[in-house]
């Protein structure tokens, strides 16, 4: 009897002191909910790895999207789900790890649908001063308000992934980035595919301005799902000075001139064919910036002027989409 408890507890001992990477190597193959809500809980060396296994891709690279399974198909709504995330995240963010003094988070990867609001992300920048690249994909619920005051605590932030944003706001939230965020280098748009969802980014000619003369270390502009006025597009690809790179996917060219809100019963002309494009800068020759379509074939690269390339893009065909009042007056 007094044999078969000290084999157990040298098994118990054992299983405790695992070696950190034999016991990674080991909860590695387990699902994600399993060491959310057991192995997590054994002692807190498992806790540990656990959280590295889950969070870290590397030393600077915190990865949130294993939370997403909890919520995604969860029933719960509004407040109740919205404190749920908020207690998951704080956990996470206190989560002290193996070689934690050695980690720094630079990185931080959000899963698509999570339902973020702003107070979401203002916990997590708590604990990232050092920030360097956001990637907060398809959050509907962020409040561009006040996601504009919580930038000012990532100035070292390099790239940035977001939306749908609130068209009504983008102004002030650019206007802030390019005071604060002094290195962002790379921004990333994301909309939404409907016409008459709630107010999103629109890349009309005064956010194009906007962006233009406060980016000013911008180099890649990626647009998905938003809406563009032939305006717009040509005041970035010409006033943005460092710009390189352009990319367009599956956006709505918006026929300029806009809607006048004198009309009770408009209608909005765009393009028929959603614009996916990739565009590149090539130099600048004598005053004049050249660009080029990214193709396949590398052998037959061809070089537009900015209004070249911006009337190549408005060249399809147009179709027109009657809007109702709640959801075109964002189109001004």
């Amino acid at each position: 009897m007094d044999g078969s408890k000290i084999k157990r507890k040298e098994v118990e001992s054992s299983w405790g002191q695992l070696h950190y990477d034999l016991l990674r190597q080991i909860l590695v193959l387990l699902p994600v909910e399993d060491l959310l809500r057991s192995v997590s809980l054994v002692c807190r060396n498992w806790r540990s790895v656990t959280g590295v296994v889950l969070f870290w891709k590397d030393y600077e690279t915190l990865d949130l999207t294993p939370l997403n399974p909890l919520f995604k198909h969860h029933s719960d709504h509004g407040l109740e789900l919205d404190q749920r995330l908020f207690q998951a995240l704080e956990s996470v963010m206190n989560w002290k790890t193996i070689q934690h003094h050695q980690r720094c988070i630079k990185n931080i990867i959000f899963a698509p649908l999570m339902h973020l609001k702003h107070t979401h992300l203002a916990l997590v920048a708590q604990s990232s001063r050092k920030l360097k690249t956001l990637m907060v994909p398809d959050s509907y619920d962020i409040d561009v308000k006040e996601l504009t005051s919580i930038i000012q605590k990532w100035r070292e932030l390099e790239e940035l992934s977001i939306g749908p944003l609130d068209h009504s706001y983008t102004d002030r939230l650019f206007r802030k980035m390019g005071t604060v965020c002094k290195n962002l280098t790379k921004l990333h748009i994301f909309g939404s595919l409907s016409m008459a969802t709630k107010p999103s980014f629109v890349l009309n000619e005064n956010n194009a301005w906007i962006i233009a003369a406060n980016l000013v270390q911008l180099r890649v502009f990626n647009i998905d799902k938003a809406k563009l006025w032939k305006s717009g597009v040509w005041t970035v690809l010409s006033q943005s000075n460092n710009l390189t790179g352009l990319n367009l996917k599956l956006c709505f060219g918006i026929v300029d001139p806009p809607i006048s809100i004198i009309i009770l019963t408009p209608t909005i002309k765009y393009m028929e064919d959603p614009i996916s494009v990739e565009i590149k800068r090539v130099k600048t020759n004598k005053c004049m910036k050249l660009w080029s379509i990214d193709s396949s074939d590398d052998r037959t690269i061809v070089t537009y002027s900015t209004d070249e390339l911006v009337n190549q893009l408005w060249s399809g065909h147009v179709a027109e989409l009657e809007l109702s009042l709640p959801s075109w007056a964002y189109l001004q």
